[in-house]
């Protein structure tokens, strides 16, 4: 097994491995996901921190209040009060502009990444041999 991508690093790094970090909650009729998982936030919070967009305090705040809903509750809507709530939206609407406009989803970013790498693997696969028979 080959670790690809963000979220991978992140577990590999982090002395914190919960499984509501990466958690969702799909609809059951579209399957779309239906909550933010903290791994997004996480993410998110290095892009603009690494950007210099968000101090290390507004960071740890807007983190705090989106790891005090709980995953299943962490839906789009009740996360933005939230996140208004800890850091005021002066702070917020900058960061969600530098994203355009949303929190981007790292697993999906991820899954794209590993679907390259997998196509990339394959096309440097040697032909299995014909069995002679």
């Amino acid at each position: 097994m080959i670790g690809v991508g963000w979220v991978y690093d992140y577990f590999r790094r982090s002395a914190v491995r919960r499984d509501a970090d990466v958690a969702l909650v799909y609809s059951p009729l579209d399957f779309k996901p239906m909550t933010v998982p903290m791994v997004d936030l996480e993410y998110w919070m290095e892009r603009t921190s690494a950007a210099g967009m968000i101090a290390d305090k507004e960071r740890a705040l807007l983190l705090k209040a989106a790891r005090n809903i709980f995953f299943a509750e962490r839906t789009v809507d009740r996360l933005m009060g939230s996140l208004r709530h800890a850091i005021g939206n002066q702070t917020l609407e900058p960061l969600l502009a530098f994203s355009g406009g949303t929190i981007p989803s790292v697993k999906s970013i991820d899954a794209a990444e590993a679907v390259r790498l997998g196509a990339s693997l394959a096309e440097h696969r040697p032909p299995p041999h014909a069995e002679a028979g």
